[in-house]
């Protein structure tokens, strides 16, 4: 036994130098009926270069493992050349003996751990090794506090279901499952995954999910699939050319889509009918649509009659059951027509796109070099006629605002379809882009402005903003882009760095900037903006009780700024608490002081006070000194 073995060697001797050395050899643990015995000493042993006192790691809590490690010896000992055993409260357990870990129990509690090495190295003296002890052991949690349950998957037949346990407590947690459907339990369903199968089709599916901890009273949740087990389902049916008489589309194709597709949705798969008919298996129960195409006439149609997936109707698949849908295509119209311009020729590399849409359908043609145009395939309704143009090298045209309309008004026009009849007489006139262009010139000298922006803002509209901006040539003149139909103000940015300040054309501010209101076909030129130099803000932050200058950080806020065009400026102050901000456009300002030393509060200047906030007017070209008071906190 290890204890009588460790004091029979201290009394003995041979070795008993290294032996007494351990930091707790005094502490003899008590006899274990099954401690390992310590072998006798061998004469003339030698001596270990290195023998290490072991260490243990871990929490001492019930139901946790602590873990012990022997250290490195020198020469080294292997398992086979050293015997170990643990200690609680100075008595020597019957377990893990010779064993690096040792699980806590409840009778471990209040008494502290100690792990013993024994080394039996031959030719080498025996020497003992007794850890430093732990703390106390503490009593470990009572019982399991249980987070959330739940089941993920689709829940059809043949795909897998999981069981998803979070935020249970404590950690770790050992989990088992026990799976049911419709409220009987699955034999041999004790997995984390369970798979449905097609006997389970239209049952509730529940995972019964245990979390244990030594110790600790195990606690249990029940989880559910959302809905019952679904099995796929199908569509079917078949396609005709004509009702009178019976006949079949022969050579045709048919499309699905999901319920809720778009005009430029991707299929989810197609198929070639057959003898007329079409079939899609495998589908998860919900709502799709189908797209029919005779490759005979090049006729398509969706299922209710029109020729986009908006305007079609839905087909609902249910669980396990094949849905039939027969089509029968329907004599279409077209719309034929000529596409004149009001304006300079179009560029070469211009097309003229025809579109033409309704609730039901969907077509386009484009225009050819005469300006004619014919749209076929319609299924019968009221449509509306827009143009576009595109281009093959993605430049812009003059003629590109957009979407244009039947007649020159741009007003929507409807344009009847019957089937079976061409609409005749469709006259569409379009005119260019609208322009406004001036000349950018400096205010000092009146020399060109070159390389400022001219950037674009929509006003009065539903979507008020920035627009698009252009570059002024090296002359100072410019286009603004081409325009949708609408009201605009321009603003004049100069480049960075070149002392000028952004200027608004014709006014002082976003507010009082003048106006451009354009259609159509206008064009708005001889407009001019001279560009002033910059404003310039210079100062000192003074403390309010001592009057002598102070760190901090500003923000020059500038007091009408309508869709943040003008920039928030921030600046910092020297060590001497003065300021310099360069590059401002001039106007009326408001500072927030942000005091980085002392006790003094972030705040706009002047707030608070009788007078109110402080306004600052900047003047173009000039240089404002000021004198800023930071108020005391207390």
């Amino acid at each position: 036994m290890l204890a009588g073995a460790l004091a029979a060697l201290l009394v003995a001797g041979g070795g008993l130098e290294s032996a007494t050395a351990t930091p707790n050899a005094a502490s003899v643990p008590s006899v274990a009926p099954n401690a390992p015995a310590i072998p006798s000493p061998a004469p003339n042993a030698q001596r270990f270069a290195a023998a290490p006192t072991p260490t243990v790691s871990g929490t001492p809590r019930a139901g946790l493992t602590l873990t012990a490690t022997i250290g490195t010896w020198k020469p080294s000992i292997e398992p086979s050349s050293y015997l170990t055993s643990w200690s609680v409260g100075g008595t020597t357990l019957t377990r893990s003996v010779n064993s690096p870990t040792l699980l806590l129990t409840a009778g471990d509690v209040g008494k502290p751990v100690t792990f013993t090495v024994v080394s039996q190295l031959p030719g080498y003296e025996r020497l003992v090794r007794t850890s430093a002890p732990t703390a106390a052991v503490s009593a470990g949690v009572s019982l399991v506090r249980p987070g959330t349950a739940s089941v993920t998957g689709s829940g059809l037949v043949g795909q897998t279901l999981t069981a998803v346990a979070a935020g249970w407590i404590p950690d770790p947690i050992a989990f088992t499952y026990q799976w049911s459907v419709g409220g009987r339990a699955v034999a041999g369903a004790a997995a984390k995954t369970y798979t449905p199968t097609a006997a389970d089709a239209a049952k509730r599916v529940t995972v019964s999910i245990t979390g244990s901890y030594p110790g600790a009273t195990p606690a249990t949740r029940i989880a559910a699939l959302t809905g019952s087990v679904t099995q796929l389902g199908s569509i079917a049916g078949t396609v005709y050319a004509s009702a009178a008489p019976v006949r079949i589309v022969t050579n045709g194709s048919v499309a699905l889509f999901t319920g809720d597709a778009g005009r430029y949705t991707e299929p989810l798969a197609r198929t070639v009918l057959v003898n007329g008919t079409y079939s899609f298996a495998g589908l998860v129960p919900g709502e799709y649509t189908v797209r029919f195409t005779d490759e005979s006439t090049g006729q398509q149609a969706f299922i209710g009659g029109g020729n986009t997936a908006g305007g079609s109707t839905a087909i609902t698949v249910t669980s396990g059951r094949q849905t039939t849908r027969n089509y029968t295509f329907s004599a279409t119209g077209s719309i034929s027509g000529v596409l004149t311009l009001d304006g300079p020729p179009a560029s070469p590399d211009d097309a003229f796109v025809v579109e033409a849409t309704s609730s039901k359908g969907f077509d386009y043609a484009v225009a050819a070099a005469d300006g004619t145009f014919t749209i076929s395939g319609l299924p019968g309704g009221s449509y509306t006629l827009a143009v576009h143009t595109s281009n093959n090298r993605d430049q812009v045209s003059i003629y590109n605002t957009g979407v244009y309309t039947v007649g020159p008004n741009a007003t929507p026009g409807r344009v009847p379809v019957a089937a079976d009849r061409t609409t005749t007489g469709i006259a569409i006139v379009m005119k260019p882009a609208p322009v406004i262009a001036g000349v950018a010139t400096l205010k000092d000298t009146g020399s060109p402005s070159p390389y400022t922006l001219i950037e674009v803002y929509s006003v009065g509209g539903a979507s008020d903003g920035f627009v698009d901006s252009s570059q002024t040539e090296t002359d100072g003149r410019f286009r603004a882009p081409l325009l949708e139909p609408g009201s605009y103000k321009l603003v004049a940015r100069p480049p960075a760095g070149e002392g000028l300040a952004v200027t608004f054309i014709g006014g002082t501010s976003f507010e009082t900037a003048r106006v451009f209101t354009v259609k159509n076909g206008d064009t708005v030129g001889g407009v001019t903006v001279a560009i002033p130099t910059e404003a310039v803000l210079t100062g000192v932050i003074i403390a309010q009780d001592t009057e002598l200058p102070i760190q901090s950080d500003i923000t020059l806020v500038p007091e009408a700024n309508a869709l943040d065009i003008l920039p928030t400026t921030v600046k910092s102050t020297d060590e001497l608490g003065r300021f310099s901000a360069d590059g401002l456009p001039a106007g009326r300002y408001t500072i927030r002081v942000h005091p980085v030393t002392g006790s003094y509060p972030e705040a706009v200047w002047g707030e608070g006070a009788p007078g109110g906030a402080r306004v600052i007017t900047l003047v173009a070209g000039r240089t404002t000194d000021i004198r800023v008071v930071a108020l005391r906190l207390y």
